[in-house]
């Protein structure tokens, strides 16, 4: 691999294959025959990542001509091989797949409810389990003798089924009710602040509209979407903002969540948008819900095939499986 560029008085460069199973960093398109045509924009930015990559294109994947591939140095080989994951992550966008935060690709809209018969409010007001599982492939390239493959396993995603503002109301109601049953008067705002920031600080969550992982610094009760922020040349509200960008209509009052993320120190999110990941302390310890999570986390060798068939499929339909065409 030839690199050059990008750098302070160059445009960015662009990554091509070449001839045979040859790749080299060019600065301008050059669709040739090659391992495939995929057109990638190189971007400098700051961080652990010099450089951020998009792809713009994929006009052919050439299968024949992975028998060069073998014959590469390692240096080269690893370039491929990152190629090769660009291609079929893009295939996995369009076959509906979802990261959920994680490094797999999950069927997001088939979530299924652990454990299925409970109510949410407990007789002994403690907050039963309730997780949602979403069946899903952690896949990747991998180089072995004969050249490029794709690793495929079976992998499920765990979520809490109950957003963080419901937590947040079961844990204001739960103070209250421990006040009640002490014979002490009703929790200051100060109390609820401070419990609500032991229970909730440190934790971890998922939002429902990107997918995303925060981490959840603290509870703001003191600020509600009807705040605003800076956003393009001006200011907008929370609740403007997820009507206009995702379609998400907010509650008026409920707390925010402050979530700092990739340096934006003043990122902040509505509760009724998260969802905790892992498990409550105290649900560990319930055998019930263990004993019925085990039996969705858990898969037999003829359902690991059923899976992995059914991704194979979609990227071999002719809709599903078009990111691997021509373009």
């Amino acid at each position: 691999v030839r690199p050059r560029g990008p750098c302070h008085d160059e445009p960015a460069g662009r990554l091509e294959p070449g001839e045979g199973a040859y790749i080299c960093c060019e600065g301008g398109v050059v669709e040739n025959d090659g391992v495939f045509a995929c057109v990638v924009t190189l971007q400098m930015q700051h961080g652990v990542r010099r450089f951020k990559v998009e792809i713009e294109s994929i006009k052919t994947l050439l299968v024949d001509c992975l028998e060069g591939v073998p014959d590469l140095p390692l240096e080269e080989r690893g370039v491929v091989l990152q190629c090769f994951t660009w291609v079929f992550e893009r295939a996995y966008r369009q076959m509906r797949l979802r990261t959920l935060g994680g490094r797999g690709w999950y069927l997001a809209d088939e979530g299924q409810e652990y454990p299925k018969h409970r109510s949410f409010h407990g007789p002994d007001h403690r907050l039963p389990p309730r997780v949602l599982l979403y069946e899903g492939f952690v896949a990747s390239t991998a180089y072995v003798s004969r050249g490029p493959c794709l690793k495929v396993d079976v992998s499920v995603r765990m979520i809490q089924g109950q957003t963080a503002l419901e937590k947040l109301n079961f844990f204001r109601d739960l103070l209250f009710h421990q006040h009640q049953t002490g014979g002490r008067p009703v929790p200051t705002k100060d109390e609820i602040n401070n419990f609500l920031q032991l229970q909730m600080v440190g934790r971890t969550c998922m939002t429902k509209h990107n997918h995303i992982h925060y981490c959840i610094k603290r509870v703001c009760i003191e600020m509600d979407p009807s705040a605003s922020f800076p956003f393009e040349d001006g200011e907008v509200t929370y609740l403007e903002y997820f009507q206009r960008r995702h379609g998400i209509t907010l509650q008026k009052k409920q707390p925010m969540l402050h979530c700092p993320f990739r340096g934006k120190q003043e990122l902040y999110l509505p509760s009724e948008l998260a969802f905790l990941t892992g498990l409550d302390q105290d649900w560990k310890g319930d055998r019930e819900f263990a004993k019925e999570l085990w039996k969705g986390l858990r898969h037999t060798p003829a359902e690991h095939w059923k899976l992995q068939d059914r991704l194979l499929a979609g990227l071999v339909d002719e809709d599903q499986g078009q990111a691997l065409r021509e373009h």
